[in-house]
């Protein structure tokens, strides 16, 4: 029900603004299935993460991946 705008806050907006999305995304019954599909996104808040933790998180499956082979 929130305004799809409300999890794409401006760089100008601050952390503040990431942080209230994120607090929503705490809320949600479908957060891991949004963070899956949505895990190379590049802006936005998904899932609860930011961007920079979602390159973390894909990097750590690539690294847990090479060392499965």
């Amino acid at each position: 029900g929130l305004d799809p705008n409300f999890f794409f806050p401006q760089l100008t907006d601050g952390n503040a603004a990431s942080e209230e999305a994120r607090s929503a995304c705490a809320r949600c019954t479908v957060r891991d299935e949004c963070l899956e599909a949505n895990l190379d996104e590049k802006n936005g808040v998904w899932g609860g993460t930011t961007p920079k933790e979602r390159r973390a998180i894909r990097a750590e499956r690539r690294a847990a991946a090479l060392a499965a082979r």
